[in-house]
């Protein structure tokens, strides 16, 4: 068969049958020969293990679910290294909706064809997309049409209020939220509540994915008393039909005095002349 006949198949294999065929620690962990450009974007092998076991602990979590040193050594070298290229460049439209203060980033454009591009890094990831198939045990998943976003929590960050994430599909259960931690160097926590309503609180840490299901656990995030946080949003879903709340998120249209603007700018600026000071020393 074609390799996306191969990869359809996989994609709809039950949870079962994905357990059985979990990537080996040795494939999984073979290193490329530039860490920063993996010849193929993977997860850690920890991610692909006891599949089962997390689909449980999502479903009894109130559909959340929480995993540390996701992306393997040389994946996660790119998109920390890609994110930190995007700060200083203009491949990011700034979210009208963020007030850059408690909450500054916006969605990432993709003007060029790269190996060190988020949409390769994840959206193009297989293994992440069987991870995600897999936990969420609905069906095969897919990368949604809507952009990635780069987001940070800076100093001054109130964080986020307790809300369940928004409906922007039409299957709710087909529908993921994902908060993938960047780095984090601030008491800055993420609190959420599952299924039997007890209390959890996480302190997300670099390499850290986060996913959560629409319309099921409500989450919060604390301040940052003083550090930063910063991570990548984005969906994957199993129905590509919208949801009304979808369209109220397509215009994205803000003056420059918008403050996300304004500071995403400012921000722009900044990391540009920290990178060439550091080439001049």
């Amino acid at each position: 068969s074609s390799p996306a006949e191969a990869a359809l198949a996989e994609g709809s294999r039950s949870l079962k049958g994905v357990e059985a065929t979990e990537v080996s620690p040795s494939s999984a962990q073979d290193d490329d020969k530039d860490p920063q450009l993996p010849r193929a974007p993977r997860v850690s092998a920890e991610a692909l293990t006891g599949l089962a076991e997390q689909a449980k602990t999502y479903k009894e979590n109130d559909h959340v679910i929480y995993k540390e040193n996701f992306f393997d050594d040389a994946t996660f070298a790119a998109i920390k290294a890609e994110t930190q290229r995007l700060w200083r460049s203009k491949d990011i439209e700034a979210n009208c909706n963020l007030d850059g203060k408690n909450r500054l980033g916006g969605y990432i454009l993709d003007h060029i064809t790269s190996n060190s591009s988020l949409y390769n890094l994840i959206y193009g990831n297989e293994p992440f997309r069987t991870w995600v198939s897999a936990v969420n045990d609905e069906g095969p998943m897919w990368p949604s049409d809507f952009p990635i976003e780069l987001r940070e929590y800076g100093r001054e960050s109130k964080g986020m209020g307790c809300h369940p994430d928004l409906q922007m599909y039409k299957v709710a259960k087909k529908d993921l939220e994902f908060a993938f931690t960047v780095d984090n160097d601030s008491r800055c926590n993420v609190t959420f509540w599952d299924a039997a309503g007890k209390q959890h609180f996480i302190q997300t840490k670099a390499n850290s994915m986060m996913m959560v299901r629409v319309n099921a656990a409500r989450h919060c995030v604390s301040s940052t008393a003083g550090g930063t946080r910063s991570i990548l949003k984005f969906i994957y879903v199993g129905d590509y039909r919208k949801s009304n709340e979808f369209w109220f998120y397509t215009g994205n249209e803000c003056g420059e005095g918008n403050p996300n603007r304004r500071m995403l700018s400012d921000r722009r600026t900044e990391r540009a002349e920290e990178a060439r000071a550091s080439l001049e020393l």
